[in-house]
């Protein structure tokens, strides 16, 4: 994940923390890095998606462009692994039918 400077009203670089909250279990949030001995401010933010930007820029669209995408090469790489040993075999057949006609004509 990139870093993003956010700053409490404070002026101070501001803390990630988790919530553990029922309602909000696990999710991530900004707020004040004061301990609560210090006098935190009432600086707060999730840390979402839509928080960093990221919400609108088509991300879920253009991942599952990229596995179709890497599903259609998958599939292709299959099918020209199985063309190889077909492919090595006409070579061998080449290349003895050749050999034959050399010793034939000396």
């Amino acid at each position: 994940m990139a870093e993003y400077d956010v700053f409490c009203e404070c002026k101070r670089s501001a803390a990630i923390r988790t919530s553990r909250t029922s309602k909000n279990p696990g999710r991530r949030f900004w707020c004040c890095a004061r301990l609560k001995n210090e006098k935190p401010c009432n600086f707060f933010m999730w840390l979402d998606n839509e928080t960093m930007g990221l919400a609108d820029d088509g991300l879920e669209e253009k991942l599952k462009q990229l596995e179709d995408k890497l599903a259609r090469k998958s599939m292709k790489n299959k099918q020209l692994k199985k063309q190889k040993p077909e492919q090595f075999m006409y070579f061998c057949i080449v290349i003895v039918v050749m050999f034959a006609v050399m010793v034939l004509k000396l």
